[in-house]
């Protein structure tokens, strides 16, 4: 029977190529990397199941039992009323605005690529 040898490294172990260490580690780093963004995005859906379950029903956390929406109220009418009125209401509609095309809402909506062909925006790509 033929035995293969390969030579001990420090701790006892064989040796194995450096190309085959570092892929392992990559694809073991990638493999937590992925589970803790999906933890992440378990508690950040938790949150905001939560908030939307308390507005609907009133669990007393933020709204109390009897204002949620399926008894009558009207849990963001405080929010609502808040919105800005006055000289400056267009300043922060138009920081709305500017917000959602920076972050992109146009291409996820689907107006952003007719307005993406126009020649205008082809020829100055910053208005894209």
């Amino acid at each position: 029977m033929a035995t293969t040898h390969r030579p001990r490294q420090a701790g006892g172990g064989h040796a194995t190529p450096a190309s085959t260490r570092s892929a392992d580690i990559k694809v073991t780093a990638q493999g937590a990397v992925a589970y803790v963004w999906a933890i992440a995005r378990l508690f950040l859906g938790w949150t905001f199941l939560w908030a939307f379950l308390d507005k609907l029903v009133g669990l007393g956390h933020e709204t109390p039992a009897a204002k949620g929406w399926l008894d009558g109220g009207s849990p963001t009418k405080g929010f609502l009323t808040g919105s800005p009125k006055g000289a400056f209401a267009s300043f922060y509609h138009n920081l709305v605005l500017i917000g959602l095309a920076l972050a992109g809402a146009g291409d996820t909506f689907g107006f952003g690529r007719i307005w993406g062909n126009t020649k205008l925006v082809r020829t100055y790509p910053i208005l894209k």
